[in-house]
């Protein structure tokens, strides 16, 4: 759920918020749920805490495990106790780790000091009860918070003020992050500078959100110090010239998209551009899958087919996710269920096909088209203020990328309705590697997927006579042009029309293929009032 034409930004006293989130006047912010935005979501879920969060928990809780001295859970055995975190926490902690557990009901037949389980019946925003405990036991920090108690957006607020508490190495996991008011917005407004931040969702969950300090210590495990020196830091001696004024301008670089070489490629993204220009704020936002996506190497010779497993659907795995967080020390980082989202598109697919009986090799279409823009969409919608930026740029986590020396100044003084993207597919399309614009051009590009999901028969006949246009396919019926007959050709019935074509074979094939990606793109783009500039400024090689 995005909140943002809802939100109130507040200025914050709390450590480690950039903003204190407000929903008032439209919605209460003692409110635990937002009814009008929970009952879809509700009927999707299968079980509170669902195995995808315990997997989450458990991992992170492994991470802590051998030297946490204290795990403070808010919000008691709120399910039956095999499906709790509850359970997941007891558990699994060791027998010398204090627990200490907070909730507005007695939960004391937990209770276990010989083992270290403690339970304060109260609500959580009594802190100094928590910490006299704690005091008891000699402990002064808690290594692992686990936020899942009342979720309206001041209770939430009550809750990070545990943070001051949280040790250097240690991690807070936030439950329910989706829908529900309060996690979702303070978890956004969490100031990514001072600490990583981790959004887990799926359709049949909740959604869970991880936050850990960036300043680990030697002790800390689970994030390793990176290969490649990631640095703001520039020598004085290779600052590019006329750039007296940047120091004021602002850059989101968002990454969309599976991840595959992103070891390989992140130190090109550096060196190239964010290391070369220090002067230039910039600010990664990264929304990728849960899968590696690399391609497999006996398909190199195929299209992007699904049906074919050209995507490698192996799992992300928790270390990937670590990685890139430490090596692209991203604002924000979205990591989302693929194998969900591609039954979503198959579905949308069909639909696609038996309304249009249109299926000219939609492979391309149907991955490239519907999940790409999908993924462009939701990386934009990281973005908490687009308008803050000065420029965005859109590329991909598999680009290794070069670039010469740019002029800022030019690029910053682009027209609202410019983008620049780097190179054409075909007189037709635009071939989106690298994309980049004013907030307001960008917005329109980013949001095509919206389009995509609202495409009318009339949108959809006046596309394919726009594309055969451009094409300028020298196609006559009896001397004249015939509008319908062409819009008959591209509702499956080609046959006849191949017959008319001066080389049917070529002719044929350019028809067969009028609506790849590239091409929706550069029509949705024209529909829109956006021209785009080729330029070759940045070089560009897919790494897989």
């Amino acid at each position: 759920m995005d909140y943002t034409k809802y939100l109130t930004k507040k200025s914050s006293d709390l450590y480690g918020l950039k903003y204190l989130p407000s929903l008032h006047p439209h919605f209460d912010d003692h409110a635990d749920c937002i009814e009008e935005f929970m009952e879809s979501k509700r009927l999707q879920i299968k079980q509170e805490f669902s195995d995808y969060d315990k997997n989450i928990l458990l991992k992170h809780l492994n991470k802590i495990k051998n030297y946490a001295k204290c795990i403070l859970e808010i919000g008691v055995n709120r399910n039956p106790y095999h499906q709790s975190s509850t359970e997941v926490i007891l558990n699994n902690k060791n027998k010398e780790t204090i627990y200490i557990g907070i909730d507005i009901k007695d939960k004391s037949f937990l209770n276990d000091p010989e083992n270290n389980i403690h339970t304060i019946k109260s609500s959580s925003s009594n802190h100094h009860l928590v910490y006299k405990l704690m005091d008891k036991y000699n402990v002064h920090e808690i290594d692992f918070i686990l936020i899942d108690g009342l979720h309206s957006v001041n209770q939430v607020l009550e809750d990070w003020k545990y943070v001051k508490r949280l040790s250097q190495n240690g991690i807070i996991m936030m439950h329910d992050i989706s829908v529900h008011p309060g996690p979702n917005t303070v978890f956004n407004a969490i100031d990514a500078n001072l600490f990583f931040k981790i959004k887990y969702e799926k359709k049949d969950d909740w959604g869970v959100g991880i936050i850990q300090h960036k300043n680990q210590s030697k002790y800390k495990k689970s994030i390793s110090q990176p290969t490649y020196e990631i640095t703001n830091e520039h020598p004085q001696n290779i600052q590019p010239k006329n750039l007296i004024n940047q120091s004021k301008y602002r850059v989101a670089i968002v990454l969309a998209g599976l991840s595959r070489s992103f070891r390989r490629t992140y130190k090109s993204l550096y060196d190239n551009l964010i290391n070369k220009y220090p002067r230039i704020k910039f600010d990664i936002y990264i929304s990728t899958w849960n899968i590696t996506g690399n391609v497999n190497e006996d398909d190199r010779d195929q299209e992007a087919s699904l049906d074919k497993n050209y995507i490698n659907k192996e799992i992300l795995s928790e270390d990937d996710i670590v990685k890139l967080n430490e090596l692209y020390h991203p604002i924000k980082l979205e990591v989302e269920d693929y194998v969900e989202r591609e039954q979503h598109i198959l579905d949308y697919y069909e639909c696609f096909k038996k309304r249009y009986d249109y299926d000219c090799e939609q492979l391309r279409i149907f991955n490239g088209l519907f999940a790409q823009y999908y993924k462009i969409n939701k990386s934009f919608q990281l973005i908490d203020d687009p308008d803050s930026y000065n420029l965005i740029i859109r590329t991909r986590l598999d680009l290794e990328i070069k670039c010469k020396t740019l002029d800022w100044d030019k690029l910053f003084r682009l027209r609202k309705d410019r983008l620049i993207a780097m190179e054409e597919w075909d007189p037709l399309g635009i071939k989106d590697l690298l994309i980049l614009g004013s907030p307001s051009a960008m917005k329109i590009y980013m949001s095509m997927y919206d389009y995509l999901t609202e495409f009318t028969d009339e949108e959809f006949n006046k596309m394919m006579l726009s594309t055969v246009e451009i094409m300028t396919i020298d196609i006559h019926f009896g001397g004249k042009y015939e509008e319908s007959k062409l819009i008959e050709a591209y509702h499956g019935q080609i046959d006849n029309l191949v017959k008319k074509l001066k080389d049917p074979e070529e002719d044929f094939y350019i028809l067969k293929y009028a609506l790849i990606p590239e091409r929706v793109l550069r029509y949705y783009l024209t529909k829109h009032n956006i021209v785009v500039v080729i330029n070759d400024m940045f070089e560009l090689e897919i790494i897989r």
